[in-house]
């Protein structure tokens, strides 16, 4: 019989106490982050990192922008423009909205451009990852003022948000991550009886790697952003349904021109995106009201060019076509950049 490892004797241990410990620890931490809800902790770090870009332009969204733009290529196309960009895998509304006013807007210069990536009803459902690690990420970017719009996605006014802060309470991230921890390697010890335990995780990384999968395994968040509520598919701007209305207060009162930005989803082997009437017509909707209001909506999904052989897993593209891919997305926000005036005149226009 071969001998009880480490990662085996941890793991009997956390079943014999059922998590009774870790529920307890857990939940004293989850109530300090419950009752100081009130006092977000704001991370003027990452503020003043963006202020040293100087940046002229903003990148707002999630892995939509990290796994599709190569932001050297892109301002390799634009100097003397710079950009910065706020955006982290999972965000959707809150987070951008919060990103937008809270960061690119502070910025001194503030940049003249903001884009706002984002596919189809992202912006129609306000609840989208607010929980967890993305509650964490959501406050660092609040400030006073700013619980009100947590609270109205959470709904917490009538109380249909119990559910989730329950699961933020009971099941912290620390809890969590420690869990899953465990049973990994709980896993490992179990398939590397007889064999070196650091072969089989290479032999399992290179199985699992994302390239050896089927695609639609992975939908990189996309199935998030599908909707199959009724509710949720009929367009609105009504500000105590969804936080449209605020990118546009935030964008007039910073002078930040606005696009939004939508991002063609993993099409078929023709090469075309299915789409819904239902979702065609939320898009129309979104769109016109977007500009009744002055910003600008831009949307690649019809586009040819942007085939199925360039997507990777889900909605993300493979890392060597991700330069002929921001060209595609230059050409059609190059219209809106701002003035590119000469690099000496740029330096004397800054502070």
């Amino acid at each position: 019989m071969p001998p009880v490892t480490s990662s085996r004797r941890e793991f009997i241990s956390l079943l014999a106490v059922a998590g009774v410990p870790l529920a307890s620890v857990g939940g004293l931490r989850a109530w300090e982050k419950w009752t100081d809800s009130e006092k977000p902790e704001f991370d003027q770090a990452w503020l003043d990192k963006l202020q040293s870009r100087k940046a002229e332009i903003a990148l707002i969204g999630n892995s939509m922008i990290f796994h599709r733009l190569s932001t050297t290529h892109l301002e390799e196309q634009i100097a003397p423009l710079k950009t910065m960009t706020i955006a982290k895998g999972g965000w959707r509304s809150l987070a951008w909205l919060l990103g937008f006013k809270n960061l690119a807007a502070m910025c001194r210069p503030s940049p003249k451009l903001a884009i706002v990536v984002y596919r189809d009803y992202d912006f129609a459902n306000p609840k989208l990852n607010i929980e967890r690690r993305y509650l964490q990420e959501i406050r660092s970017m609040m400030v006073p003022g700013d619980q009100a719009l947590l609270d109205r996605a959470r709904d917490r006014d009538t109380g249909a948000g119990w559910k989730a802060g329950l699961e933020d309470f009971f099941v912290p991230d620390a809890t969590v991550n420690l869990v899953r921890t465990k049973l990994t390697n709980f896993a490992y010890d179990g398939a590397s009886v007889g064999a070196d335990e650091e072969t089989v995780r290479t032999h399992l990384d290179d199985v699992f790697d994302l390239d050896q999968l089927r695609p639609e395994m992975m939908d990189a968040g996309g199935a998030a952003s599908d909707s199959v509520d009724e509710k949720n598919t009929r367009f609105t701007a009504d500000p105590t349904a969804n936080y449209l209305s605020r990118f546009v207060s935030a964008s007039k009162s910073s002078g930040i021109k606005l696009i939004f930005y939508r991002v063609k989803r993993r099409p078929g082997a023709d090469h075309q995106t299915l789409q819904s009437e239902t979702l065609k017509n939320y898009v129309s909707d979104l769109k016109q009201w977007v500009e009744s209001q002055g910003c600008i909506h831009l949307d690649e999904t019809d586009d040819p060019q942007i085939t199925l052989e360039m997507f990777r897993d889900g909605d993300h593209l493979h890392d060597a076509v991700r330069p002929a891919y921001t060209d595609l997305f230059l050409n059609r926000i190059r219209p809106h950049l701002p003035h590119a005036f000469q690099r000496k005149a740029k330096e004397e226009a800054r502070p």
